[in-house]
């Protein structure tokens, strides 16, 4: 009984040491990147080491890296990813300013309480919770610092990770003599931090006052922007120092007044930015206290531009600006213009400073714009006299002011048009795999889908019957495509000649070109691979299509695949899960009748058993289920 009893306690103990600990699978999606040949490992933190030391694995080749390792019940820390085994730690991943980011420990990802087995699906770089990446590339990034009230005394340089701090690195640039530096560089996805250099020596942030702009990580308070999409940025010209604007100096400084300088006798013209012409630009700083001036003399005349958006109008004919300086009140004499067909039509005239009045028309006087005193007051002068009430646009020009380009206003109103919101359209694309070798995913690509990424959205073959199909909601307008076998390599190769009817070539390449009108559902004729048409059923190998059994139709592991003669000649077996995943394969010999295939390490759910011999071949649909 004491051995008996010894035994149940060596069981529990042996059970409670199994339960202190718990799995932690890392499921990296890599699509985004181009992986190092040492691959994506787990790292960082007080328990995962060094880039390198817990590889991740693609077994499927998918492009999700795969990591699994035990930690105690209970566990916090931190991790990172590494794109390689870098002993300085260049290839791990930036994810700064993002939600998963702690900036306290070198803006790693975290751990906390980890109490049962647990999967992280995540994406490189990313914050992603189930596995997604969002499309991204390197874009050009113009930055711009305006060191109007600051020392520039030695030049204006920008530094950060990009260069690895060195201050002096990266130049920045005022050819046009304006104060604005600006600096344009090539960044990568994720956060990026710097500073600007000046004078005086580095900006200096305070987190508390400055939080809009930068970021914090431990003692390090610098510039940060999260870079994201495929677009190329131009900041916002920023003030040395702060996150916003200078402010706007004043045009005339009493204190630079000083009526005791002797300046050149010399005319070399400025017009100040008080409107005034001044001999030479001494006399404008010294006489008119002017803080700014451009050369040459003053001009009264401003070239305006005029902008109207039509977009929400019946157009009835040529549209005009029309006003007692604009051409008399003629109505019909200026007629405006719209050359990108955006619905945005404009005209510019050359008017002298003041005030002046005037309209939009549609097509002439029976299409002129009906203004409301009270509605459209913020842009409009109401004039009553005998003649009546008039209600038209109103512009004040001031000496100096130069050319003028008026924001665009809806026609018949002060402001913008309203941007009306088109809802997506859900699509489902179709295209039969029956003349190929599905040796890996099928994928759809295309610059409205995937940014051309080429192997992000997978179709799938749910009933075995080798149509893929996917659903995905695009927006109204072109849409150029194709369709590729696991990866560019065996994209489609479709002729601009022959596929004339289903493309769109542009230089060298010649893809899909679908065009979306409605809102209304589209599902998408099935076509063949690399044709615009269906595939061509082959009547003859139909009628002798190979005959087989399997079964059991439900397994919890082997399966017997039988047929009912002798195998006429050599034939191949695939077993495929529904995403089109080539599981198993094998070769038979002519005159076998039977095979068996173990199905027991694979997870559970449907697949689908494809023979083939020669031009011929059939499938099955089997479960696989404990």
């Amino acid at each position: 009984m004491k051995h008996l009893y010894s035994l149940i306690a060596l069981c529990l103990v042996a059970m409670g040491a199994n339960a202190q600990t718990v799995s932690v699978t890392w499921n990296l999606n890599m699509n985004n990147e181009t992986v190092a040949a040492e691959g994506p490992s787990v790292a960082g933190g007080a328990d995962f080491g060094f880039p390198g030391d817990n590889p991740m694995t693609d077994d499927d080749g998918d492009g999700i890296y795969t990591w699994t390792t035990e930690v105690a019940v209970g566990y916090t820390g931190f991790y990172t990813f590494t794109n390689g085994a870098c002993g300085d730690w260049s290839c791990k991943e930036n994810i700064a300013g993002q939600d998963c980011a702690n900036p306290g420990n070198f803006n790693d990802r975290s751990l906390e309480n980890i109490t049962e087995d647990t999967v992280i699906n995540t994406c490189f770089g990313q914050c992603t919770t189930d596995g997604s990446c969002t499309a991204s590339s390197d874009v050009d990034v113009t930055f711009q610092v305006d060191m109007n009230n600051s020392n520039t005394d030695g030049g204006v340089f920008m530094f950060g990770g990009f260069n690895g701090w060195n201050a002096g690195a990266n130049p920045m640039d005022d050819s046009d003599g304006d104060g604005i530096y600006t600096l344009t560089l090539t960044a990568p996805a994720g956060g990026f931090e710097w500073k600007y250099l000046g004078g005086d020596g580095e900006e200096t942030f305070d987190p508390a006052v400055d939080g809009a702009c930068t970021l914090t990580s431990g003692e390090f308070t610098n510039r940060f922007i999260l870079i994201e999409g495929t677009d190329n940025i131009t900041l916002d010209v920023v003030c040395f120092n702060s996150c916003d604007a200078c402010d706007a100096a004043p045009c005339v400084d009493p204190a630079l007044i000083d009526t005791t300088a002797i300046c050149p006798s010399i005319f070399a013209p400025v017009c100040g930015c008080d409107g005034v012409t001044y001999n030479n630009d001494c006399e404008a700083q010294n006489y008119g206290g002017v803080t700014s001036w451009t050369e040459g003399a003053c001009s009264s005349a401003s070239m305006v531009t005029f902008q109207v958006d039509m977009s929400d109008e019946d157009i009835l004919g040529p549209i005009y600006v029309t006003g007692s300086s604009v051409d008399g009140w003629c109505g019909t004499c200026v007629e405006m213009t719209d050359t990108d067909a955006d619905g945005i039509y404009e005209a510019s005239v050359e008017l002298e400073s003041g005030d002046h009045e005037y309209k939009f028309n549609n097509g002439g006087w029976d299409g002129t714009e009906n203004l409301d005193t009270d509605e459209d007051a913020t842009c409009t002068l109401t004039t009553v006299d005998d003649g009546g009430t008039f209600v038209n646009r109103l512009l004040t020009l001031n000496p100096g002011d130069g050319d003028v380009t008026l924001d665009v206003v809806c026609f018949n109103s002060c402001d913008a048009c309203e941007t009306v919101e088109v809802p997506n359209t859900s699509v489902t694309f179709n295209v039969d795999m029956s003349e190929q070798t599905v040796s890996g995913t099928v994928y759809i690509a295309g610059a409205t889908i995937d940014n051309w990424a080429g192997t992000t959205v997978a179709l799938d073959d749910a009933d075995g019957d080798n149509v893929y199909s996917v659903t995905l909601e695009l927006p109204q307008g072109n849409h150029e495509y194709k369709y590729m076998i696991g990866s560019w390599d065996t994209s489609e190769q479709l002729d601009p000649v022959a596929d004339a009817e289903c493309t769109l070539t542009t230089g060298d390449f010649t893809n899909r070109l679908l065009t979306i009108s409605s809102e209304d559902t589209l599902n998408l004729d099935v076509v063949c691979y690399e044709s615009c048409s269906a595939c061509v059923v082959d009547n003859i190998a139909e009628a002798n299509t190979i005959a087989f059994n399997v079964f059991p139709s439900i397994t919890a592991g082997n399966l017997t695949i039988a047929f009912p003669a002798p195998l006429m000649g050599a034939a191949q077996i695939e077993l495929r899960d529904l995403s089109g995943r080539l599981v198993k394969s094998t070769n038979l010999s002519a005159g076998m009748t039977q095979m068996q295939m173990d199905l027991s390490s694979e997870t559970d759910g449907f697949y689908v058993v494809r023979v083939t011999t020669g031009s011929q071949n059939a499938t099955k649909v089997v479960v696989k289920q404990h």
